[in-house]
């Protein structure tokens, strides 16, 4: 039960370390995003691929901006894609407010992850979810019929086990301690 405990605090410490890490670094960036827009300099470009993951392990989507440009003989080019994170380092008005957003969102978002790393409630929630945890991460939607099913006999399964646990505890602890000793051959 000890090294349960030991290896559910390295968890919660390495999620918290994680996300005060990508917390800082996107702090930083955010600053650097700000005089870059006072001063422009080339180096800035170079953060930009760093950046962009930040954004993307934070959630956050790309925005794209529409672009309206005169071509001549009263002509005008629109273009509705223009993705912001591929512009990070420009300076025009509307990228410069839906980049700001993206900071400010990416910020909150690895914020909120700290503290739910030291959250019990946020912990509980996890291992009652934790099949439609796993789906999610490996990029399956939590609303397909599969996760769902999985999700109510991971329920009904743990209720089983609970009960079990519950009524006769004492018996089917002595009976895996005395499979694991007869296997392992102590005596």
């Amino acid at each position: 039960m000890t090294n349960l405990i030991i290896i559910f605090g390295l968890f919660v410490l390495g999620k918290l370390a994680i996300n005060f890490s990508k917390y800082q670094t996107c702090k930083k960036y955010q600053k650097n995003y700000k005089n870059n827009l006072r001063k422009p300099e080339w180096e800035f470009w170079e953060l930009q691929p760093q950046i962009v993951k930040l954004f993307k392990d934070a959630g956050v989507g790309d925005s794209y901006v529409s672009v309206v440009q005169p071509i001549g003989y009263n002509q005008i080019s629109t273009n509705t894609g223009v993705s912001v994170m591929s512009n990070i380092g420009n300076n025009r008005e509307d990228v410069v407010g839906m980049t700001q957003a993206m900071f400010h969102k990416s910020i909150g978002i690895y914020r909120s992850r700290m503290f739910d790393a030291i959250n019990p409630i946020y912990w509980i929630e996890f291992v009652i979810y934790l099949p439609k945890n796993m789906f999610q991460y490996v990029g399956a939607s939590s609303e397909s019929t599969l996760v769902k099913s999985v999700q109510v006999i991971y329920w009904l399964v743990a209720g089983v086990i609970s009960f079990l646990f519950g009524v006769f505890g004492d018996e089917i602890n002595t009976y895996i301690k005395e499979i694991l000793l007869n296997s392992l051959h102590i005596k």
